[in-house]
């Protein structure tokens, strides 16, 4: 049959019309669901990656760790009658 306006083939063995869902809810936040994707394994990728890199990879030099000093280290007297 051609395909010419009003002229619809529609296969009768055809009985599930839906889409598969790809977004599921997951501790509160929208996620993929990948179960029925399959992706290539670069082994020599994931052994690089478990090995850890080298941090200095940039040229640029770390910065010093700052101490919190939002918490002071004496607290104030006031402090004490608080609430």
């Amino acid at each position: 049959m051609p395909m010419l306006p009003g002229n619809k083939y529609e296969d009768p063995t055809v009985t599930r019309h839906h889409k598969t869902q790809l977004l599921g809810i997951k501790d509160g936040t929208i996620c993929e669901q990948t179960k029925f994707l399959t992706e290539p394994i670069d082994t020599s990728m994931l052994d690089s990656m478990r090995g850890g890199a080298s941090m200095n990879l940039s040229g640029v030099p770390n910065r010093p760790k700052h101490e919190n000093d939002a918490i002071p280290k004496i607290a104030p007297k006031w402090l004490k009658h608080d609430r």
